[in-house]
């Protein structure tokens, strides 16, 4: 249960004595589903050891649909807060986050400084931004009516919920494609999941946070990961044109004690189009934080 009321959807693998938690944030107009390939590598690799929890955005998935003006990125903040709270009250937590979800994390990291210095072991930034998203790439098209047209016509029109879908694919179908793909050539099921996920995200969920997009800030959050030194990854597709590489180059430029990783040839839905490599890194970087978290003799239940 989030803060205002609204229920968020979760799912849960591993024991919860594990010596580390994964708590996994997905992105924009998605659901935890787009974390498959990464949770199915991470169980065969860590079994028992690590726990996994993944959760639906409001307005994403299984989760519930806030009112328009909860859609913002403090809020997303605030929801991961409240589902560490309930489903890892205790112990060391790895935050990874893809696009809007790592967004999220930089949100709260910023509203709790003292729960990432004393709690979190690692941070991954995947296919993101913490500002300048109307610079480059397709934010530009943030600049234009489209954001204040979608919301004011969810917003005034919600008995037209089939129609404005129907009109806000078309109108965001060229920006969709260009989102999902890279250089290389898109599976027919990344196609298929990524349209299932997008369709089924409710209309105003989608027309509210566009506009939190072009006002997007959250570099106090990359301030806190900076001073407190929290291990951080930092990942990106050199041919995303949502969220462009040099978004990530401004993240490691704040942070500069984070581990950069470039895939080449990927696009925004980095997780799918290249899961393999996602999902070793991922490996890697959970094993470091594993071993970290062991080495200090943290006890779980303690």
């Amino acid at each position: 249960m989030a803060d205002d009321g609204i229920r968020l959807a979760a799912t849960e693998l591993g024991p919860a004595d594990a010596p580390l938690t994964v708590v996994f944030a997905h992105g924009y107009c998605l659901g935890s589903a787009a974390w498959v390939p990464q949770w199915t590598a991470l169980r065969q690799a860590f079994g028992r050891r690590v726990r996994l929890v993944f959760f639906d955005q409001r307005g994403h998935g299984r989760s519930e649909v806030g009112p328009s003006e909860s859609c913002t990125i403090t809020q997303l903040g605030t929801d991961l807060d409240s589902v560490l709270r309930v489903l890892v009250p205790v112990g060391p937590v790895v935050l990874v986050g893809h696009s809007m979800g790592a967004m999220g994390v930089l949100s709260f990291a910023r509203q709790h400084p003292e729960f990432v210095e004393d709690r979190v072991s690692g941070v991954a930034l995947l296919s993101t931004a913490a500002h300048g998203l109307t610079a480059r790439g397709l934010g530009r098209l943030l600049r234009t009516p489209l954001p204040d047209v979608l919301r004011a016509a969810t917003r005034h029109a919600p008995g037209m919920t089939k129609t404005l879908r129907r009109s806000a694919r078309r109108l965001l179908a060229p920006f969709i494609a260009a989102a999902c793909t890279g250089t290389q050539p898109v599976s027919r099921d990344l196609a298929v999941l990524t349209d299932q996920l997008i369709n089924d995200t409710d209309i105003a969920t989608v027309a509210a946070f566009m506009r939190e997009f072009a006002l997007l800030d959250e570099r106090a959050g990359l301030d806190v990961l900076a001073t407190v030194r929290v291990p951080v990854l930092v990942m990106g597709g050199d041919a995303d044109r949502v969220t462009p590489i040099a978004r990530s180059v401004d993240i490691v430029d704040r942070v500069p004690h984070a581990e950069f990783v470039r895939i080449p040839g990927a696009g925004h839905m980095i997780c799918l189009e290249h899961p393999i490599a996602v999902a070793e890194e991922l490996r890697a970087w959970t094993d470091e934080g594993l071993a970290s978290v062991i080495g200090r003799g943290y006890d779980r239940l303690g």
